[in-house]
């Protein structure tokens, strides 16, 4: 008997092999993918084998008594399903996975009347404190607006204008690659420059009252942002 009908005839198509771990469509498909799982024959691409991927039973028992293994209490009061927790920490799948498998949780339960993935309850709180990434100690566009002080359309028209130059970080906590501005770039930016707004708030005068004494004594803006003339500090403290 050809070897791949063996496989064939001791292993579990997708959609069984889903069910034999609990996992939902894209959970088994992440399995997959980062190698906690692997098909023992078909992948699609083959004319030789005429079904789906195959999955061995004991290579999925394996996986499931591993997870089983970092079970730690019998109730699970406070804690939530795979998918939840992920919401709630905003980690990865694959993250938590590893994070079970390692043995290094201190809350993780399993459902009663549940199979496999779908019965493991985690600690949102642990998997957020574990999976957090490190702070950049970058200046968000939120933050910028109370720093500089400036509106949020003056601080997009810096950075957009190359001004206010900007890099992409990774959020720490929400993961996703958002636009800020290192310390030594805002620091540059503001011994350099002073927007008339800022200026006038420290000399508290109106705006229109202090463009007039700077005009008057030949000082011009170096550019203007959103409406907001900017001046070379280096200009306006002989003011």
């Amino acid at each position: 008997m050809p070897e791949h009908t063996l496989v064939a005839k001791s292993s579990l198509n997708v959609p069984d092999a889903k069910a034999y771990l609990g996992a939902e469509r894209v959970q088994f498909e992440m399995l997959v993918k980062h190698g906690f799982i692997q098909p023992v024959g078909g992948n699609g691409a083959s004319a030789e084998v005429a079904v789906d991927r195959r999955f061995s039973p004991d290579d999925l028992d394996t996986l499931l008594r591993r997870l089983k293994a970092a079970d730690t209490r019998a109730d699970n009061n406070g804690l939530s399903d795979l998918r939840e927790v992920m919401s709630k920490a905003g980690c990865t799948f694959a993250e938590v996975i590893e994070l079970v498998l390692s043995g290094t949780l201190a809350k993780v339960s399993w459902a009663a009347g549940e199979t496999g993935l779908a019965a493991i309850r985690l600690d949102a709180d642990e998997i957020k404190a574990k999976t957090i990434g490190d702070d950049h100690g970058c200046f968000s566009l939120r933050q910028l607006v109370t720093v500089i002080p400036a509106s949020s359309k003056i601080i997009k028209a810096l950075i957009e204008g190359g001004r206010l130059p900007a890099v992409k970080r990774r959020n720490p906590v929400k993961r996703n690659m958002q636009t800020v501005v290192e310390p030594g770039a805002l620091e540059a930016f503001m011994n350099q420059y002073l927007s008339l707004g800022n200026f006038a708030t420290s000399r508290r005068t109106r705006t229109w009252n202090l463009k007039r004494n700077l005009d008057d004594a030949g000082i011009e803006p170096i550019f203007v942002a959103a409406e907001m003339p900017f001046y070379l500090r280096s200009d306006i403290e002989r003011v």
